[in-house]
């Protein structure tokens, strides 16, 4: 699942090194010693639909069909 807000802050790490955050699944898309080397990372980032279920961002794919069906 894209991310499809574009926008991932950094967080810089005590040992200098930075973290990108996605804002939609909360994930850390990648940890770097520069923020220009995160931007591949965010750029191909695609949130884990499992764990955006299981943190209730969006319904699983199997209510999906049994809703459909009833």
């Amino acid at each position: 699942m894209r991310n499809g807000i574009g926008f991932f802050p950094h967080r810089l790490n005590k040992d200098g090194s930075y973290d990108s955050i996605c804002l939609k699944c909360l994930d850390t898309v990648a940890r770097a010693e520069t923020e220009a080397e995160l931007v591949d990372h965010e750029i191909t980032h695609i949130c884990d639909a499992t764990r955006l279920a299981e943190r209730r961002f969006v319904q699983p794919p199997a209510l999906y069909i049994r809703n459909a069906v009833e």
